[in-house]
């Protein structure tokens, strides 16, 4: 969230392009899919674990 907040007040000052902004946005997005991605699959695998104990 921070970093999205520093992304918009950083193309509200004019400090990057719209181009920019979007291509951060975008960047940050896939970062987060990455992580919640490998935080689903540790969950998955430690819940299979608990039953199986």
């Amino acid at each position: 969230e921070e970093i999205v907040e520093e992304i918009k007040t950083s193309f509200g000052n004019k400090e990057i392009s719209e181009d920019e902004k979007f291509r951060l946005l975008e960047e940050v997005q896939k970062i987060i899919d990455k992580i919640n991605k490998m935080l689903d699959e540790k969950t998955e695998n430690k819940t299979k674990e608990i039953l199986e104990s």
